[in-house]
């Protein structure tokens, strides 16, 4: 909002003026896209389906290594659970330290 320079308007009057910006005054800075943002955003997304294409093997070998390793149907599950259990049990204490720390030290 402008504020008015003028002693004789009242403050009523200071407010309802509209602001006079111009078009020109519009920031007009451009956006620069490294190389290295894709680079990085493609790996993480290579370690992501690969570690989804590690932690869903279970499913398809199941009845082998039940017969294998005899074990029941609830230890195959936690099997395939147990990355998502780690990381919902390793997600507090690291959120905690980046907060504290930040990400360098």
């Amino acid at each position: 909002m402008e504020t008015c320079n003028n002693e004789n308007e009242s403050d009523q009057e200071c407010l309802q003026q509209p602001n006079n910006l111009s078009s020109s005054n519009t920031n007009t800075d451009e956006v620069k896209i490294y190389k290295t943002r894709w680079y990085i955003l493609f790996m993480y997304c290579l370690i992501a389906i690969l570690q989804n294409i590690m932690w869903n093997t279970w499913g398809p070998i199941q009845a082998t290594a039940r017969a294998v390793y005899d074990w029941d149907d609830y230890v195959i599950d936690l099997m395939a659970a147990w990355g998502c259990i780690t990381f919902c049990i390793a997600m507090l204490p690291f959120a905690w330290i980046m907060d504290v720390k930040g990400t360098i030290y």
